[in-house]
This record gives structure tokens, C-alpha cells and sequence, in this order.
């Protein structure tokens, strides 16, 4: 519905689902908000996304199949935003566009400098290449469990840092421009991936604390 915010400047607010780049968020995890100045679409574990009026060339309706895949898509000019941004309505998206026209929203971007789709943003010979290394410090974890520990062989020496390894990677392309550079194809964007790494990152951190927890409690019991 659209909120007043004062004279002659309204704003209006619709919650649904949205698709930014790679990642999906189904309803009600996502708010489109829009006044004369800016429209912006907020989406839950991804962030907030906006766009002034120069920032965006049009936007139009997305999808056919009624209750199913329906919304607006916004075309943009801003390259630190995913291409592809779909804000997902529960009916026919009608009405929320008529709502933009509204408030005053009017696209003025420049068509030539439209945001080009990266059909997938990871490289993957990048990924290739640290899945090996992973797969060869696990191998070394198995070789020298039997050898050295057969009574525990999963965890020493190398267990925890073939695991580790996957979390510094994971929070490196997060946090880390070089190492960003490295997992990302040119013109990668992390937004579309950054769910992807942050599972990775979540998933391999508490493991390696339960790996570790689990190799004390070995040496202090064994």
C-alpha cells in the first residue's frame, strides 16, 4: 500500500519475494519501496538495493503464469548491483507499476550504460582448483590417519586444515578483493554468489570447531 511522507512526496511500500542476480528470496522476505526520487527493493540475508531515477533505464512486468513467477523486473545502470533484479509480487504486477507511475518514479537512465548479465559470476577453474587442493589435504588427513592413528584417522593432522582451508577461501572471497578477483569472473559480481559463500563459510566453520572439539576430547580420553 502507499504511505504518505509528508506534502507532496509519497511513498509506497509492497512486500514479496525478489531475485537478485543468483540469489532468490520468496515471499515475505522482500520490500519494494518507492517515492519520486528512488525506488529500492530490501531482501533478507542479501541486503538493500537502490536506484535513483538517472540509476534506472525502465521497468516492466515479469513473467505470465498467474500465482506463479509473476512481478516487475528493473533494468539498471549500476554496475555494484546484480543485472538481473526481479521483485516478486503475489498477483499481477499491474498495480504495482501503476503505484510507481504514481508516486512520481520516472526511469531516466541511459540504455547504452544498461548492467550486462553475467550468466554465472564464479570461475570455474578457480573453484576446480580449491576443491583439488582440498581433496588432496583430505587425502593427506586419511593417509597419515591410517599410518599414524588408525584408531582415529579422520581428524589428524590434516583434517582440520583441509577443512579450514574451504572457510578461509569462503570468507577470503567475501572479504578480500584479491582473493575475490581470483574466484570471480570479470565483471563478477559477489552480491549474486554471496549466499553461496556465506552457507560454505557457516558450514565449514562450525565443522572444523566440532572437529576440533571432538580431537581434544580423543587426546584427553584416549
Amino acid at each position: 500500500m502507499a504511505h504518505p511522507r509528508g506534502g507532496m512526496d509519497r511513498e509506497i511500500e509492497y512486500r514479496g519475494g525478489a531475485r537478485i542476480g543468483w540469489f532468490n528470496a520468496s515471499w515475505p522476505f522482500a520490500v519494494l519501496r518507492a517515492s519520486r526520487g528512488e525506488i529500492a527493493i530490501d531482501v533478507r540475508f542479501s541486503g538493500k538495493n537502490s536506484f535513483r531515477r538517472e540509476q534506472v533505464i525502465r521497468i516492466e512486468p515479469y513473467g505470465s503464469l498467474p500465482m506463479i513467477g509473476r512481478g516487475i523486473v528493473i533494468k539498471h545502470t549500476v554496475a555494484e548491483i546484480p543485472a538481473r533484479i526481479i521483485f516478486w509480487t503475489l498477483g499481477a504486477p499491474g498495480p504495482l507499476l501503476r503505484e510507481i507511475v504514481e508516486v512520481g518514479f520516472a526511469p531516466a537512465g541511459d540504455p547504452a550504460r544498461a548492467v550486462v548479465r553475467c550468466v554465472f559470476p564464479v570461475r570455474w577453474k578457480a573453484m576446480a582448483s580449491v576443491f583439488s587442493a582440498f581433496a588432496l589435504l583430505l587425502g593427506l588427513n586419511l593417509w597419515s590417519g591410517i599410518v599414524y592413528r588408525p584408531d582415529f584417522p579422520l581428524f589428524k593432522p590434516f583434517g582440520l586444515p583441509a577443512v579450514l582451508f574451504l572457510f578461509l577461501f569462503s570468507v577470503g572471497t567475501l572479504k578480500s578483493p584479491r582473493v575475490r578477483e581470483f574466484a570471480l569472473k570479470p565483471g563478477g559480481n559477489i552480491r549474486e554468489v554471496r549466499w553461496m559463500f556465506l552457507f560454505l563459510a557457516l558450514f565449514t566453520g562450525l565443522f572444523t570447531i566440532a572437529s576440533l572439539a571432538v580431537s581434544i576430547y580423543v587426546d584427553i580420553n584416549g
